[in-house]
């Protein structure tokens, strides 16, 4: 039988981020420890109005922190750090084009996840068990760091330089064979992917009529509301594999047959800092070892207390047709011959505008002639 290969495309992209802030009631301060009075560096700063509206920003390398209001009203400001409480300010009044300082007391009470134990993955995997109240503990602190990572990215003049790579793996040769590596440079998050409610509509895996798309997928959108809808929740322990960590385990929900993703958040015990996400594709309808097609975010605390991501992976398959399938099929049976790894590192941030027309963003892979994407199994 000829095996006849079919392209594969990998899809993340990088952010531009654009325009400045406009003009507002704006609240103003400076984050402090309440034990010590020192600043607190890359604390978050959440402005939250009574009709539940929330705005984020992030205190300097002094716990400076300025945020606006898109409207004049009574709004709470808190202060979140990963591993610690936080309490709401009393209420602050803001008038039209008004600015207020408010001193802001960060949380003290340390968030305890050492005595967080596995609770087994929901049988019936209907709905959201993010509501037991050790999964929501995984669940906000792990929001916390992924908050922190997108407004660092979102930060006017700041600009990543990245080292990406692609590489491929042929199953009957365990060397890798390296292909190609370059770097870029892009304001914005380095990395990331389609929106989570994109990701709902479309799938992780798109068959379009001459290739396979499969969508890397980032941290923002799997902590997003379409993904919750989508997706139950169970804590996870790490094991000897993963001494001191605990993880938030997502999975499908039960009856879903598109391809999805399944994967667990791990988190560290001490610290309650997300480390490092990892997922793989489920429900492709190909052969071989579709276990170790997924992806992989890595997340890092900057020395002013905000947060990256710092390395990234996404691994899809070469395909060829299965040479074990029956010679009577009618549908095309394809199987897995080589794993091709897209992925990244953050090598460098700097303040200032990346030069115009420059982005992370991968270039078009060389992949064999277009087939026939397969029907599902």
């Amino acid at each position: 039988m000829q095996r006849t290969a079919v392209p594969i495309r990998i899809l993340f992209f990088a952010a531009i981020v654009c325009g400045g802030a406009a003009r507002a009631q704006t609240v103003t301060g400076r984050v402090v420890d309440p034990a010590t009075g020192e600043p607190v560096p890359g604390a978050m700063v959440l402005l939250r109005g009574e009709d539940g509206s929330e705005r984020r920003s992030l205190a300097d390398e002094s716990g400076e922190y300025v945020i606006r209001a898109q409207a004049a009203g009574t709004y709470t400001v808190a202060a979140e750090r990963v591993g610690f409480q936080s309490t709401p300010s009393p209420p602050i009044r803001l008038a039209d084009g008004e600015t207020v300082r408010h001193e802001l007391r960060a949380g003290s009470r340390r968030v305890m996840l050492a005595a967080i134990t596995a609770t087994g993955r929901a049988r019936a995997c209907q709905g959201d068990v993010r509501r037991g109240p050790e999964a929501q503990v995984l669940w906000e602190e792990a929001r916390k760091v992924v908050a922190s990572a997108a407004l660092t990215g979102e930060r006017e003049g700041l600009t990543f330089v990245s080292r990406l790579h692609r590489s491929q793996l042929r199953l009957n040769n365990r060397t890798p064979v390296r292909t190609q590596e370059w770097m870029a440079t892009a304001r914005g998050r380095p990395f990331h992917s389609r929106s989570g409610e994109e990701l709902a509509d479309e799938g992780y895996v798109v068959f379009l009529r001459d290739s396979t798309i499969f969508q890397g997928i980032d941290a923002q959108a799997i902590l997003s509301d379409a993904f919750v809808q989508h997706h139950c929740f169970s804590v996870a322990d790490g094991g000897a594999e993963r001494p001191g960590m605990v993880g938030l385990e997502f999975m499908p929900l039960r009856g879903r047959v598109r391809p999805d993703v399944h994967g667990v958040l791990w988190l560290d015990r001490a610290s309650a800092e997300l480390r490092h996400v990892e997922y793989r594709f489920t429900n492709l309808p190909y052969t071989g070892p579709v276990n170790r097609l997924g992806g992989v975010l890595r997340f890092e605390r900057l020395p002013g207390g905000s947060w990256i991501v710092r390395e990234w992976t996404v691994t899809a398959p070469l395909l060829e047709d299965d040479p074990y399938a029956p010679i009577v099929a009618t549908a095309r049976y394809l199987r897995v011959s080589a794993l091709v790894e897209r992925g990244g590192v953050v090598t460098e941030i700097r303040q200032g505008e990346a030069p115009a027309g420059t982005a992370a963003a991968e270039p078009a892979p060389a992949e064999p002639a277009p087939a026939t994407p397969p029907p599902a199994r």
